[in-house]
């Protein structure tokens, strides 16, 4: 908590004692709480996904109190936690806005770490809104700021979301390079969730270049982590990860003719993605049985497309009745 304490300094006053009696001195106004303007933004931001309005009401009171009382770092926090509201919230033009504007008080107050996480935030919404080019040029600013001041966990990270920005752009060789990195050091401190992101995403760009046999392997990898961990979301996406790529794998050979590998391998799929199903029905989480539901029927459908060329039209008729 940023705490000052106002000094107030009083000039030598000759005075008669009558007047000394008779009046007393006038208090000085009284210097707008710095540390009021931290209580708002650290309440704001307890409330920032559940309550955005009564948020953005005490961030604009945060900053009505930070200008007056010209307090810069105040201020550029406020601006900060408006970016990173607007932003969970959709407002994504607002968000960009207060991003702009906490950087150039970070950048007035030589506030280096900070410059950084607004550089990051800024990549977030591009890469979000898929302009991986200048996600990546606000992660490569952040970066440099991080390697100047050492911060070996944060400058992991940076190299993680490069690799996101350099995969949407298919620069596929830097992003592996890039994850590589963020894998490293996440198994140097024996982070699982980082681990397991990294592996994940190592298995995405194998598969998006027809590695599959690769991606399945750092997809199982995955796998053996999320099992051991309290997520049954990311659980279920790492059997719908393994899903998509024996669905791949059974394409390739359903286009070499190999029909009895490519059924192995789509009965596989569908055991996968019936996994995730369940997963995401005892979680509520309808967007997820939806996806499910989805790849369920590309599987299905490339079924029945291996039964049709096998010769067997009623089987294939059922699969693409099931699909």
């Amino acid at each position: 908590m940023f705490r000052t304490t106002a000094l107030t300094l009083f000039g030598s006053f000759l005075l008669s004692f009558a007047a000394l009696a008779g009046q007393r001195l006038a208090p000085s106004p009284p210097r707008p709480d710095t540390v009021r303007v931290n209580a708002l933004c650290d309440s704001a931001w307890e409330l920032k996904s559940d309550d955005a309005e009564k948020a953005r009401r005490l961030l604009n009171e945060a900053l009505r109190l930070a200008e007056a009382a010209q307090f810069l770092k105040g201020e550029a926090t406020a601006y900060n936690y408006l970016g990173v509201l607007e932003d969970l919230h959709g407002r994504q033009e607002e968000a960009m806005g207060h991003f702009r504007r906490a950087l150039q008080l970070r950048e007035r107050l030589g506030d280096r770490k900070g410059m950084a996480s607004v550089h990051n935030n800024l990549g977030n919404i591009h890469l979000d809104r898929e302009e991986f080019v200048d996600a990546l040029r606000s992660y490569q600013a952040s970066l440099r700021i991080l390697e100047e001041l050492g911060d070996r966990e944060r400058i992991a990270r940076a190299h993680y979301s490069m690799a996101l920005a350099h995969a949407g752009l298919e620069n596929y060789p830097e992003a592996l390079d890039q994850v590589y990195r963020y894998l490293g050091y996440a198994e140097e401190q024996q982070d699982t969730e980082a681990q397991a992101n990294a592996l994940n995403l190592i298995g995405t760009i194998k598969s998006e270049t027809e590695l599959t046999g690769e991606a399945l392997r750092y997809f199982e990898r995955v796998l053996r982590l999320r099992e051991g961990m309290d997520d049954p979301y990311a659980l279920a996406v790492a059997c719908q990860n393994l899903g998509a790529a024996e669905d791949n794998v059974g394409e390739r050979f359903l286009e070499e003719g190999r029909i009895d590998s490519a059924l192995k391998h789509q009965d596989k799929a569908i055991a996968w993605f019936e996994r995730a199903l369940d997963l995401h029905r005892k979680n509520g989480d309808a967007a997820g049985e939806a996806d499910i539901l989805l790849n369920l029927g590309v599987v299905y459908k490339n079924r029945g497309q291996a039964w049709e060329d096998r010769g067997d039209r009623p089987r294939a008729n059922r699969e693409w009745s099931t699909a």
